[in-house]
């Protein structure tokens, strides 16, 4: 007989997303069989986040418009999908963050070929070293430096697991 896998409350946020406990069953597992968080399905998502330059955006951090990050979220990977080729002010730069500012993609500038339309990945980003670890519920958050932007919109993507708090 099989047995039922829990995989653990969810953070507040993201189990109210998903109306709370997540259960299943697997025939090869016994009752006694403790799935998370010592092993097994890990709670996971996709966060995706809109950033809107279209009508300008100063320099300053700002939030994109989407879903947040549960606290204790190992952030595995992130691409960015530009609708339309961000520009502005001489110098003007973006960055892309999690954690800190900047910690998935440092300031580059708008000309450069990652803030422009088109897939692109933010960062060599998807080994050990560019794993990101969430210590609250948090946003993707944009930063614009040096001169305001003019225009641009992109689709923020970070693949994530939540792991015990």
């Amino acid at each position: 007989m099989g047995g039922e896998i829990k995989t653990g409350q969810l953070p507040a946020g993201f189990a109210a997303a998903l109306g709370g406990e997540i259960t299943g069953t697997n025939p090869a597992l016994s009752a006694a069989s403790v799935v998370y968080p010592q092993v097994g399905l890990l709670p996971h998502g996709v966060a995706h986040g809109v950033f809107d330059a279209t009508a300008g955006k100063a320099v300053g951090v700002y939030d994109t418009v989407g879903v947040g990050i549960p606290d204790n979220a190992l952030i595995i990977g992130c691409f960015v999908r530009v609708r339309a080729n961000f520009t502005g002010g001489a110098g003007a730069a973006l960055s892309l963050g999690i954690e800190a500012l900047g910690d998935l993609r440092g300031a580059t500038v708008v000309t450069d070929p990652v803030w422009q339309a088109g897939v692109k990945n933010t960062a060599a980003n998807w080994g050990v070293a560019g794993v990101k670890e969430t210590t609250a519920m948090r946003a993707l958050r944009m930063e614009v430096t040096v001169n305001p932007l003019t225009g641009g919109i992109a689709d923020v993507f970070a693949f994530f697991v939540v792991m015990a708090g």
